[in-house]
């Protein structure tokens, strides 16, 4: 596994001039429209990979169809563990039926099914632990982000506790 790391929403938000008065599907449609027709994404991105994150889609199916072809490799999924919670769809099996379209993860733990509140790892209803062995399984060496997103709270140490579990979980085999 490559270390951990952490992801900002600049990406995103850079399309829009840091601006998204309208939430976060403002900054997602600048970002999809930016990077159509797909053929031209891999000029702009210089070889970088786009992998599109699953959030309204509730089955790997559904982001598949997004995915399409993958135009030769640059564009894969960022699977959201959380969001599949949210979905009601087990995260891991979408790990597995995503395995040839990984180009990173996010895990994230949520309380409950049709709500997205965040939660520190063992909390909620997403089997994190279960996803990290079947990405060991699966030999996904890509990174991989702890994302935990209260409205309200401070995730500091919520976020250090889960670091720790998934170091000790890494450091495991399967």
């Amino acid at each position: 596994m490559n270390p951990l790391s952490f992801m900002s929403a600049n990406f995103v938000a850079r399309q829009v001039n840091y601006n998204m008065t309208e939430g976060w599907a403002q900054g997602d449609r600048a970002t999809n429209d930016y990077f159509r027709p797909l053929e031209t994404y891999a000029d702009k991105a210089y070889g970088v990979r786009l992998g599109i994150e699953n959030h309204p889609e509730k089955t790997p199916q559904e982001l598949l169809e997004k995915i399409g072809d993958g135009a030769d490799g640059f564009i894969g999924a960022a699977v959201d563990t959380g969001w599949f919670g949210t979905q009601g769809f087990d995260a891991m099996f979408a790990l597995i039926e995503l395995r040839n379209h990984l180009v990173y993860i996010h895990l994230k733990d949520v309380l409950a099914p049709g709500a997205h509140v965040t939660c520190r790892y063992g909390q909620g209803c997403v089997p994190i632990q279960r996803c990290v062995e079947m990405l060991q399984r699966l030999d996904y060496d890509g990174p991989i982000s702890i994302e935990h997103e209260p409205e309200h709270a401070d995730p500091t140490e919520d976020v250090r506790a889960s670091a720790r579990i998934l170091r000790r979980w890494l450091a495991t085999p399967p």
